[in-house]
């Protein structure tokens, strides 16, 4: 599959006084900016237990010598993972920090379509080698795979009402007559069990049905990750966000196959240092954060903590 798709790397052409406006802005984003500080600095030697230090038949090694790399994607979820309706190629925060990713390998990337609840049954059965977009480390997933020790995006997650809703706080929902409606195996269906056991929990297997489902009526709210709320909202007249804070905040990042330390590393390293050259807010803002801002969420990108209080880093 052709991604020639190429970015161009945004750490060359940044100025000094533009990573100074970026780190105001995200510094200045309640909640899930502390969330952000928080992914990274916990990021480091306990992290590495996602993965062993066997080194043998590494992908990292395999990928180097093939030039290729197949990876699984679910492209159902813009503004993360989509298909550029020009071209038709893949495209989307997610797909632009792999793209960047492999070319530091000089790799050809060949994407495998699965639907996301299938994703990690399919790495094991060996359809792809790894996963092509960030997912959410939880606990019950890193049973499966190996998950890179620094975060891709940070997700908030939001309550989307039906036209006509009368709830107006997130502990209303906790209520057995409501149903709430999740994309079955995300990181939104584990938190409405806890944070809502009382309700009604229906999952489906896309996330533009579960929008349908609430503009339709059919559920009386969609727990969603703040990627798809700008849209949801666009495209769907008479619904309303709950105004809260998020309600749960997710680590999302790349994953891999369990045991394979090269890989985690490389990854690892590639998205710290993609987090200190801006590179991740700047993608992030593009595709997330200014429609995100639209709709009054206040979206936070990756970026390294300890480099935004750097002096070295205040413009002259």
């Amino acid at each position: 599959m052709d991604t020639q798709i190429d970015p161009t790397d945004r750490a060359d052409r940044e100025g000094l006084g533009r990573r100074s406006f970026l780190r105001t802005g995200l510094l200045a984003s309640a909640g899930v900016a502390a969330a952000a500080t928080a992914g990274i600095a916990t990021a480091g030697p306990a992290a590495a237990a996602a993965a062993t230090t066997t080194t043998t038949d590494s992908l990292l090694d395999r990928i180097q010598k093939t030039k290729k790399v197949k990876v699984g994607v679910d492209l159902g979820f813009a503004p993360l993972q989509y298909r550029d309706p020009k071209t038709n190629e893949p495209t989307g925060y997610s797909i632009e920090v792999l793209k960047l990713m492999m070319k530091e390998l000089g790799a050809t990337i060949e994407y495998v379509e699965v639907p996301f609840g299938e994703l990690f049954a399919a790495q094991q059965a060996g359809r792809f080698d790894m996963g092509g977009i960030p997912v959410t480390n939880l606990p019950s997933r890193g049973l499966k795979a190996a998950f890179a020790g620094a975060p891709a995006f940070l997700e908030g997650s939001y309550v989307i009402l039906k036209k006509g809703s009368t709830v107006k706080t997130a502990q209303a929902l906790n209520d057995a007559s409501l149903t709430i409606v999740v994309l079955a195996g995300s990181s939104q269906a584990a938190a409405a069990k806890l944070n809502f056991p009382k309700a009604k929990l229906k999952e489906l297997a896309d996330q533009a049905a579960t929008v349908q489902d609430v503009a339709t009526g059919r559920s009386d709210a969609v727990f969603i990750g703040e990627f798809g709320v700008a849209d949801a909202l666009k495209q769907n007249a008479g619904l309303s966000l709950l105004p809260s804070p998020p309600i749960f905040v997710a680590h999302n990042t790349f994953w891999m196959p369990q045991g394979d330390f090269k890989m985690w590393s490389f990854v690892t390293q590639f998205l710290q240092f993609k987090a200190t050259d801006l590179t991740l807010a700047d993608l992030w803002q593009k595709f997330v954060g200014a429609d995100a801002a639209k709709v009054g969420l206040k979206s936070a990108a990756v970026y390294d903590p300890w480099l935004g209080a750097s002096t070295a880093l205040t413009p002259k």
